[in-house]
């Protein structure tokens, strides 16, 4: 074979090799999103975080829940200096930054106990936390891990950075919804693939 035809077939080998290499691509595009090509970071460039804005939107949701089925005498606004029982020392073992206790003091909460199945569902099976109530009938040392496990559930709990914070809780699979401080953006972790992978 000269050396011109063995040029030749290994051009043509290779171009029907790109051509391969390109069909499962685009199979592997049409099916799933590809990790490898994925950067979650992309949609959070020019996310900030704001605690006014994220206080806003909690009491927003709520006022929406109310024009539905959620009473707007349970509905507790904190004081204009937040809950006075949210403190550094009563959380600081779930070891959290002072922008998350900060934020916790001045949230809205559900008057009704978060930790009761009978409380009023925020989110389907779920319930957001109240951390001015906390876990009622625990003991003040044992309250912060137990708040932890709750809202961040004991998969996740040890991995979650110390800038986001677990809200929603529920006696049986809850939700595990967490906001990041840094970003100012909520996660959904373990949401069904329907909603994971659903672009635009």
């Amino acid at each position: 074979m000269s050396a011109s035809s063995s040029q030749s077939h290994a051009s043509s080998h290779a171009t029907e090799n790109d051509e391969n290499m390109v069909d499962i691509r685009s199979q592997s595009s049409a099916s799933s999103l590809s990790e490898a090509t994925y950067n979650p970071l992309e949609d959070l460039e020019g996310m900030s975080y704001s605690q006014e804005d994220t206080v806003r939107a909690f009491g927003d949701y709520y006022a929406f829940l109310a024009k539905m089925y959620v009473g707007e005498s349970l509905i507790l606004n904190p004081p204009s200096g937040g809950w006075p029982s949210i403190t550094k020392e009563r959380y600081r073992n779930m070891r959290k930054t002072d922008t998350v206790i900060e934020l916790l003091r001045h949230l809205p909460y559900l008057s009704e106990y978060s930790g009761d199945f009978l409380a009023t569902q925020t989110v389907p099976y779920s319930t957001f936390w109240n951390f001015d109530r906390g876990c009622a009938g625990s003991k003040s040392n044992d309250e912060p891990e137990s708040t932890k496990l709750y809202t961040e559930g004991p998969e996740f709990s040890d991995a979650i950075p110390a800038h986001v914070i677990g809200f929603c809780s529920s006696e049986n699979d809850p939700l595990i919804f967490l906001l990041d401080t840094q970003f100012g953006v909520i996660y959904w972790l373990e949401a069904p693939g329907y909603v994971k992978l659903r672009n635009g």
